[in-house]
């Protein structure tokens, strides 16, 4: 794709640019984003969006629990380790 006036004079000016920093011996490229800096507005949206799966993850769990727990005392599996207070006295 070919590019327009505004693109070329662009690069024109990035070429410059460059030819001036080695000039000064200063060799790094050019870089229009700072690599180790992050913006805050990525940062909050990633941490949102790793705790709502785990949120909806933990919920599913319990949900699935309150239909599977009763199924499983009406075919006859213990209900746990829930022991009268009669036979907690008499150990």
């Amino acid at each position: 794709m070919p590019l327009n006036e505004q693109q070329k004079a662009f690069r024109r000016q990035i070429k410059e640019y460059e030819k001036e920093k080695r000039s000064k011996g200063i060799e790094e490229p050019l870089s229009y984003v700072n690599e180790n800096s992050r913006p805050w507005k990525y940062v909050k949206t990633l941490s949102l969006a790793s705790i709502i799966p785990i949120l909806i993850l933990l919920w599913n769990t319990y949900a699935l629990s309150t239909w599977i727990k009763p199924i499983l005392w009406k075919l006859g599996f213990p209900q746990g380790n829930v022991r009268s207070v009669m036979q907690i006295m008499k150990l």
